[in-house]
């Protein structure tokens, strides 16, 4: 049986408390439920809690039976089994049948999600709206609840909007949230964003348990719903309600880590903590992020896991992740015909044009299915009127090669910024290099350079290193070499080989800094170490020659025979004479 957090217990002062044990023993001894109540609370403030079950048991009352029943049911009397739940609810019923307010609510509660034996939605309507009647508030949230998921009774959504808005009167925070919800979507009431950020901001005020406040004012703020579009606003909150524990805000916060939302400094390790913490609650999006971001490195083995739990919670992010799996075998069997029959699935059912973008794939490549150029066209086409960026970008390529379709520079210039439109990194970084080399449109340095700065805004380490090379050669923008190693570090610190690489050229030729031959070295070996082939052939040439560090020929050997196995014809070269 699955334990559960109550909250259910009220702090009492103790203060003073230890002085009057022996006072309020002899008071109990005598017959004071007062004082045995008193000794409960002292008891399980100092986490003595079977001390605490029996005064609880002494005291005899109905409310002693609900606070006792708290100590089963959170599991603190053992270690949280079924005979101790059981135990738990028993004294809930008790309580409950004795007219005790809270025993009946959290009797109620436990009803609801199936703690109570018979697990009846409509038992705990019964309770909840009785309570409701009675003037209670948490009871009329849950009501509302009730009257709009149709649990335990037809659904009634007037009735539910009339007690969420009186539970929110009443200081019960959620109720102005759920309401918020339905003027944010237009469900049952006219869609009205600026009623809904007021709900949002009204619960958020009132304080205690408002969660579902914060998140909801951050996505607000996010989707710029009922107030400007500001995602620094948001992170204050998603900061809150990650905090607190909901897995939805901590995803989102995984996000502003992840792409660097707000200002925020990108972070791949705070990402992925957050990611975890969203999926360690069964969260689906936070499955798929932890098993996305696991895949894109490699990882596959790790990363089935939590595409198949996400998957199986119905993330479709992650079904198509997983058929990408299949179709090269990736972490699980490949099997791309059956991988071709899923995505296909999945089309029909998928909002955005992903889906149709891998069948383009598929259908150019010929895995899974039969290579037809004509039909990649068409499942591309229907992909990016559907808004996929990669589809737009593919469209481009394919008109520029004159694959599928006649060979179309005008059309491929036109798909690309579409993409670009459509937030494309990739397509502002192909446009650009187009535009200062004059492959499919005419040189236009200018344009290259606000579109490498478009994908450096977006935390693009690559076009951080573009752009900066515009700036030292004065090639679209004024020739500024002070921006240019400003931008060649920002993107070595933030992991990029080729900024390493042209950082350490700094300090070979001199641009901003003063030549540093040890200082080049040390940039030049790290990004070496990540893998720039250039970086690679200087590496071994500088251990060669025993410029900025000490001559070493195995060394020298080492990254030369690294640069020249991949295709470095100078390194090559160099290997034939060392």
């Amino acid at each position: 049986m699955k334990k559960i957090a109550f909250f259910l217990l009220l702090a009492l002062p103790v203060a003073g408390y230890a002085q009057d044990v022996k006072q309020l023993k002899r008071q109990a001894k005598a017959g004071s439920s007062e004082a045995a109540m008193a000794l409960a609370h002292y008891y399980e403030e100092q986490d003595q809690y079977k001390k605490a079950a029996k005064y609880y048991e002494q005291a005899a009352t109905p409310q002693a039976d609900y606070e006792l029943a708290a100590l089963y049911i959170n599991g603190q009397m053992g270690k949280g089994s079924d005979k101790e739940t059981a135990r738990g609810i028993a004294l809930l019923r008790r309580s409950a049948a004795a007219g005790n307010r809270d025993g009946r609510y959290w009797l109620a509660y436990c009803m609801s999600r199936g703690l109570a034996g018979e697990g009846k939605d409509d038992s705990a309507f019964v309770l909840y709206s009785r309570l409701a009647d009675e003037g209670d508030s948490m009871a009329m949230l849950q009501t509302a609840v009730a009257y709009d998921l149709g649990r335990g009774t037809q659904p009634d959504t007037a009735r539910a909007l009339q007690l969420y808005r009186k539970a929110g009167d009443l200081g019960v925070s959620n109720g102005y949230s759920f309401l918020g919800d339905f003027y944010r979507d237009g469900e049952y009431v006219a869609p009205n964003a600026d009623s809904a950020f007021a709900l949002y901001s009204r619960a958020y005020g009132l304080g205690g348990n408002n969660t579902v406040a914060a998140l909801s004012l951050a996505q607000c703020h996010l989707a710029g719903t009922g107030t400007p579009r500001d995602t620094a606003a948001a992170i204050p909150y998603l900061m809150q309600a990650a905090g607190e524990g909901h897995p939805m805000a901590q995803g989102l916060l995984g996000d502003v880590y992840n792409y660097g939302w707000g200002g925020i400094s990108p972070s791949a390790d705070s990402a992925l903590a957050y990611y975890l913490a969203a999926a360690q609650q069964d969260d689906p999006r936070g499955d798929y992020m932890v098993g996305a971001w696991l895949y894109d490195r490699g990882a596959y083995e790790q990363a089935i896991p939590y595409i198949v739990s996400a998957a199986e919670n119905g993330n479709m992010d992650a079904m198509l992740l997983y058929c990408r799996a299949s179709l090269f075998g990736y972490g699980v069997e490949a099997q791309p015909e059956q991988a071709y029959i899923m995505v296909r699935e999945l089309t029909e059912v998928m909002e955005g044009g992903e889906a149709h973008t891998l069948l383009g794939n598929m259908h150019y490549s010929g895995i899974g299915c039969q290579q037809d150029y004509g039909q990649a066209v068409r499942y591309f086409d229907t992909a990016a009127r559907l808004g996929d960026s990669q589809a737009m970008m593919f469209l481009g390529d394919l008109y520029a090669r004159g694959e599928g379709v006649p060979r179309d520079t005008v059309e491929a210039l036109q798909w690309y910024e579409r993409a670009v439109a459509a937030g494309s990194l990739r397509a502002m970084k192909t446009l650009a290099a187009s535009h200062v080399t004059g492959r499919l449109v005419p040189r236009d340095p200018k344009r290259a350079v606000e579109l490498y700065q478009m994908a450096a805004d977006r935390g693009d380490l690559e076009a951080m290193c573009r752009l900066g090379l515009c700036y030292e050669t004065g090639e679209g923008v004024i020739l500024n070499s002070r921006r240019a190693y400003s931008l060649y570090t920002e993107a070595a610190e933030k992991g990029s080989a080729f900024g390493k690489y042209l950082t350490a050229m700094c300090y070979v030729q001199g641009i901003y800094v003063q030549e540093d031959v040890e200082q080049a070295f040390q940039w030049m070996l790290q990004a070496a170490e990540g893998g720039h082939l250039d970086a690679c052939y200087l590496t071994g040439a500088m251990y060669a020659t025993g410029e900025g560090v000490k001559k070493n020929k195995k060394e020298a050997r080492k990254w030369l025979s690294l640069a020249a196995e991949n295709g470095h014809a100078p390194a090559a070269d160099m290997l034939k004479i060392l």
